[in-house]
C-alpha cells in the first residue's frame, strides 16, 4: 500500500529518472526519428476516435454504438502512450506513463470482451451488396405481384361481365313465365320460380360487388379534406331511404380526414350497413360512430350491439367471399369487408375488428392525417 500511495503522490514526478536523451547513446537523427514517429502515431490515434465519434453523431442508429465508443477510447489511450513516449525525451514521467498503459490495457480488454459478445450478432448483419440484392428481389416480387393482381382484376372483370348476359336472360325468362304462365303453375312450381328469381337477384348483387372490387385496383385516389360528420350524415340519409331499420345511431363529433370522398363514402356505407344488419335482431339495436386522434393518424370506429363473432375467426373477415354467418342468418355476398380493406390500404391505413359473440362488434380503420 505504501508503494501505491507513493506512486500516486509522485505520479508526475521525474526526479527518479533522467530524460531519455541521456539514456543510452542517442544521435540527433535517431532521437528525432523516434520523437517524430511517436508524434505522428499519436496524431493519427487522436484523429481516428474523433472521426468515429463524429460518425456516430451523424448516424445515431448505427448498430453496436458501444463498440465504436470502446474502440475510440482504446485508440485514444494508445495514442496517449506514444505522446508520453515522445515527451519522455525531456519529461521522463514514467509513473504517469505506466498508469496510461494500465488504462490502455483495461480499455483494450473491454473492447475484446465486447467484440466477443457482439460478433455473433454482427455476423448476421447484411452487407450493402446483400441489401441491394434483397431490394432487387423485392422489386421483382412486387412487379410479379402487380402483374398477377392486374391479371386477376382483368379476369374478375371479364368473368363478371360475361355472367351478366345469361343472368339477365334467366331473370327475364323467369319474369315472362310468371306473367304469362302463372296460372299453369301449382304452389310448388310458383315456389321454384320465386327461388330462381331470388337466386338471380343475389347473383346480380354478387357480380356488382365483384366488379366493384376488381375496379378498385384501377381507380386512382383523388384526395381532399373530408368533413367526416357531413359524410356520415349523407351516408345515413341514403341508408334511411333504401333500408328499413329500427337502429338508434349515435354519431360523435368526428375528426376531419384526408382521403378520396367516393371511396371513404363506400367504406362508411359498408360498415354502417353491416352494423345495422347484424344488430337488427336485437330488441334495441344501437350503432355508435366515434373517432380519435393517435400519433400521425385518425382512427374511426363503427360499433354495434349485434351478433358479434368469435375472434378466433377474425382473420377471415376481410377475405373475398368469407363470411362468419350463414345466408339464412344474415344475407350478404361476403365482398363488402374485402372492399373496405382494399380502400383503406390504398389510403395507407389499417382496418381491424374487435368483437364478442352475442355482444356486438366494433370495426375500426385509420387514415393518415395528411
Amino acid at each position: 500500500m505504501d508503494q501505491i500511495s507513493e506512486f500516486f503522490k509522485k505520479l508526475l514526478g521525474t526526479e527518479s529518472w533522467p530524460a531519455r536523451w541521456h539514456c543510452g547513446r542517442w544521435t540527433d537523427f535517431h532521437g528525432w526519428l523516434y520523437i517524430i514517429s511517436d508524434l505522428a502515431v499519436w496524431a493519427a490515434y487522436f484523429t481516428i476516435p474523433l472521426l468515429l465519434f463524429y460518425f456516430i453523431k451523424l448516424k445515431p442508429n448505427t448498430p453496436f454504438p458501444r463498440i465504436f465508443w470502446l474502440f475510440g477510447a482504446f485508440i485514444l489511450l494508445c495514442g496517449a502512450t506514444h505522446l508520453i513516449d515522445a515527451a519522455a525525451f525531456w519529461w521522463p514521467a514514467y509513473r504517469f506513463n505506466a498508469l496510461i498503459r494500465f488504462c490502455t490495457a483495461i480499455a483494450s480488454w473491454a473492447t475484446v470482451i465486447a467484440l466477443i459478445r457482439v460478433l455473433p450478432k454482427a455476423v448476421l448483419l447484411r452487407s450493402s451488396v446483400e441489401f441491394e440484392q434483397e431490394i432487387n428481389e423485392r422489386k421483382k416480387a412486387e412487379e410479379q405481384l402487380e402483374a398477377t393482381n392486374k391479371e386477376l382484376e382483368t379476369f374478375s372483370y371479364s368473368v363478371s361481365h360475361d355472367l351478366r348476359a345469361p343472368l339477365r336472360a334467366i331473370d327475364g325468362y323467369s319474369k315472362m313465365l310468371e306473367q304469362d304462365y302463372n296460372k299453369l303453375f301449382d304452389e310448388e312450381g310458383k315456389r321454384l320460380l320465386e327461388t330462381i328469381q331470388e337466386s338471380s337477384k343475389k347473383m346480380g348483387n354478387l357480380i356488382d360487388d365483384l366488379l366493384a372490387f376488381s375496379k378498385l385496383g384501377k381507380k386512382a385516389l383523388v384526395k381532399t379534406n373530408l368533413d367526416m360528420n357531413e359524410l356520415i350524415n349523407d351516408v345515413l340519409t341514403g341508408i334511411d331511404k333504401t333500408t328499413k331499420h329500427k337502429a338508434e345511431i349515435k354519431v360523435s363529433k368526428l375528426y376531419p380526414a384526408n382521403g378520396d370522398y367516393g371511396l371513404i363514402n363506400q367504406v362508411v356505407v359498408n360498415l354502417i350497413s353491416n352494423a345495422i344488419k347484424y344488430s337488427s335482431k336485437k330488441m334495441n339495436p344501437l350503432v355508435e360512430i366515434t373517432s380519435q386522434k393517435k400519433n400521425e393518424e385518425m382512427i374511426y370506429t363503427v360499433k354495434d350491439n349485434g351478433e358479434g363473432f368469435d375472434m378466433a375467426y377474425a382473420d377471415k373477415l376481410f377475405g373475398v367471399f368469407q363470411r362468419l354467418h350463414t345466408e339464412e342468418e344474415f344475407e350478404g355476398t361476403g365482398v363488402g369487408l374485402a372492399i373496405v380493406q382494399r380502400i383503406i390500404s390504398k389510403h395507407g391505413g389499417k382496418v381491424w375488428a374487435e368483437a364478442e359473440l352475442g355482444k356486438g362488434a366494433a370495426f375500426s380503420f385509420t387514415l393518415p392525417i395528411k
